[in-house]
């Protein structure tokens, strides 16, 4: 079992704030999502977050138990904003009328980012690509839509990285290769299958349900992505300026 990204198009970035944002462009048709984003939920009765004690081979350990009580799955994206003092800090998706015990969380240290015309969503894009310093971000999203949804917390969850470092360098190229990546399957929670990609210098993790990739979220070194000389260039290889 492995995990293959959908092809994209890197397209020209816009610069600002001290970064370089590259839309991503799919290559075919992206699938219809048949979910609901947890961030719009909130303050409904649709969603609920509500802690328990929960036992595992005999310790008692604190979780935050989702609760989807409507018609459609709900998908909880890791570092969104659901008025908690804290965050998710993976994806998950939970199926309708069920519930799931997370006890994976994080305390929310990040900050809004800036309000920046030039990095808004870029009509059509399902993913982006975030440069700066020595360090690449990549987010990738199953739809334009919910694309265009997280788009501001995507580059919200910057700010506590791009604080008091050298900025990107107009003009400079990016070159990464994200087939370089070795994803491993791992238990998760709710519905799908969670993936994790881990070495020195880098961090992955990944959500499919079904076979489709719901959503990827990199966060490497420059030099772990970067491509080898000659390498085949293909949709997951993603280059710019082009040669």
């Amino acid at each position: 079992m492995t995990l293959r990204l959908p092809q994209f198009v890197l397209d020209r970035p816009a610069i600002g704030e001290g970064v370089a944002v590259f839309p991503l462009f799919r290559q075919q048709a992206a699938f219809e999502s048949d979910y609901v984003l947890g961030s719009e939920l909130l303050d409904t009765e649709t969603l609920a977050i509500v802690a328990v004690d929960v036992e595992e081979e005999g310790v008692v350990v604190r979780c935050q138990q989702v609760r989807n009580c409507g018609e459609k799955p709900i998908l909880l994206v890791a570092g969104d904003d659901l008025g908690k003092p804290w965050v998710f800090d993976v994806s998950f998706i939970v199926g309708p009328h069920s519930f799931v015990n997370c006890p994976i969380l994080c305390v929310a240290d990040h900050s809004p980012f800036p309000s920046h015309d030039s990095l808004s969503h870029r009509k059509g894009a399902a993913g982006l690509v975030v440069a700066y310093a020595d360090r690449v971000f990549v987010n990738v999203l199953d739809s334009v839509q919910t694309c265009e949804k997280l788009w501001p917390h995507c580059l919200g969850m910057l700010m506590g990285h791009c604080v008091n470092t050298p900025t990107w360098q107009l003009g400079a190229s990016l070159d990464i290769d994200l087939d370089r990546v070795r994803w491993e399957a791992v238990q998760g929670i709710g519905l799908g299958q969670h993936w994790i990609a881990r070495r020195r210098g880098f961090r992955g993790d990944a959500l499919s349900l079904n076979g489709k990739v719901v959503h990827v979220s990199l966060s490497a070194d420059w030099s772990i992505l970067h491509n080898k000389p000659h390498r085949k260039r293909h949709g997951r290889h993603f280059r710019f300026p082009d040669e």
